[in-house]
C-alpha cells in the first residue's frame, strides 16, 4: 500500500473511543484522515461530531463504510462486532476491533474465517495492555534473560469496575450482562498478556468464581492454568473489589518469576522492580494506555501487509477467547475445563 493518508471511520463513539481511539486518530493527521464517525446513540454521535466536525456523522455504520474508507475502528457493543467487522472486510477495509472480538468463541472463530477469506485485510484487537509502560518493560527484561527461564506469571486485576461512581456509573453491569462474567469481559485482556509474556498458548485451565455485587454475574474469579511450555499462570480478576469503600480501591499487579529472579509491577506504588541475578532495578511505571503506539504498529502492519511489532491480531484474540471461555465454563461448573 502507498504511504498516502488512510481514510478512516470510527464506528462506536462511546467511552473508549472518546478517550482513546478518536483523539489518537485525530493526532495522526499526517497518516490518517478521519472521514466518518458512526453511532446509533444520538448523544454519543453528537459529541463526536462536535469534537471532530470535519468527519461525517452517521447513525448507520454502513454509511461510514460507503465513504470509501481504508480502515475502521469498531468500538460498538460486543454482540455487533462480527457483523460490522465482516462488512468492513467485504468493503476492503482494515479493522481495529475492540475486545472481546465476539460474544462467543464460535463467533470469534467465524470472524477469523471471514478475515482469512479476504487476504491482505489486517485485523488488530485492542489488547492495549501490551502497550502499557510496565508490561513492555517486563517483556524486555524477560526477552533479555534478566530473570532466566520464566517459570510462573501471576496477575491481579481487582477493582470496582467504574460501576458505582463517576461518569461511567453502571457501565460494568451492562458489560457483564453482555459477556456473562468478569473473566470474559476483563480477564481476556490479561489472558492475552499472559500468553504474550509467557510465549506460549494455554494448556489446562481451572477457574472458580463468585458473585459479590452484580447479581447472577460472577464479578470475582480466579484462574489457574499451565501454558503449553510449562509456565504456571494465575489470574485474579474482579469488578467488585472494595465496591462499597468510601474512596474506592484497586489492586493491580503483575509478577513474573524466573529461575534467576523476578519482576514485579505494582500500580498502587507506580513502580516496577527487577530482582535480577546480577542487579536490582527499581523504576517508575505508572498505569497508562499508549493508544498511539498500538495505532503506530497497526499502520505499519497495514503498510507491510502483515503484523508488525507487538500488534495483537484477531488470531491472538481467538486464543485469548478460547482461554476465558474455558475459564467461564469451569467457574460455572466444577472448576475445571
Amino acid at each position: 500500500m502507498s504511504t498516502k493518508s488512510l481514510r478512516w471511520a470510527v464506528i462506536g463513539c462511546g467511552v473508549v473511543s472518546e478517550y482513546g481511539h478518536l483523539p489518537t486518530l485525530a493526532a495522526m493527521s499526517d497518516d490518517v484522515e478521519l472521514v466518518a464517525v458512526a453511532d446509533v446513540d444520538e448523544t454519543a454521535l453528537a459529541k463526536a461530531k462536535a469534537a471532530y466536525p470535519r468527519a461525517a456523522a452517521v447513525a448507520d455504520y454502513r454509511q461510514a463504510l460507503d465513504a470509501g474508507v481504508d480502515a475502521v475502528t469498531i468500538a460498538t457493543r460486543t454482540d455487533t462486532h462480527v457483523e460490522i467487522a465482516q462488512a468492513a472486510f467485504e468493503a476492503g477495509a482494515h479493522v481495529m476491533l475492540e475486545k472481546p472480538p465476539a460474544t462467543t468463541l464460535a463467533d470469534a472463530r467465524r470472524l477469523l474465517d471471514a478475515q482469512r477469506r479476504h487476504p491482505g485485510r489486517v485485523c488488530a484487537v485492542n489488547f492495549i495492555l501490551r502497550y502499557h509502560t510496565g508490561n513492555r518493560q517486563i517483556k524486555r527484561w524477560c526477552d533479555d534473560g534478566e530473570i532466566g527461564r520464566v517459570r510462573a506469571i501471576h496477575i491481579v486485576d481487582a477493582w470496582y469496575g467504574a460501576d458505582h461512581r463517576g461518569r461511567f456509573t453502571g457501565r460494568a453491569a451492562r458489560i457483564l450482562t453482555d459477556d456473562g462474567s468478569v473473566i470474559v469481559a476483563e480477564g481476556i485482556h490479561q489472558a492475552d498478556l499472559i500468553r504474550w509474556l509467557g510465549g506460549s498458548d494455554f494448556g489446562p485451565v481451572h477457574c472458580l468464581g463468585t458473585c459479590v455485587h452484580h447479581g447472577e454475574h460472577q464479578d470475582y474469579q480466579v484462574l489457574t492454568a499451565v501454558l503449553q511450555n510449562g509456565v504456571i499462570a494465575s489470574l485474579e480478576s474482579s469488578w467488585a473489589y472494595a465496591y462499597k469503600s468510601k474512596d474506592g480501591a484497586l489492586d493491580r499487579q503483575v509478577d513474573v518469576i524466573g529461575e534467576d529472579g523476578a519482576i514485579k509491577w505494582n500500580e498502587s506504588l507506580g513502580r516496577i522492580t527487577l530482582l535480577g541475578r546480577d542487579k536490582t532495578v527499581d523504576v517508575p511505571a505508572a498505569d497508562d494506555k499508549h493508544f498511539q503506539d498500538i495505532y503506530a504498529d497497526f499502520l505499519a502492519s497495514i503498510r507491510a501487509g502483515r503484523p508488525i511489532g507487538n500488534l495483537p491480531t484477531l488470531e491472538d484474540s481467538v486464543h485469548a477467547m478460547e482461554t476465558v471461555t474455558r475459564a467461564h465454563q469451569a467457574s460455572h461448573g466444577d472448576g475445571v475445563a
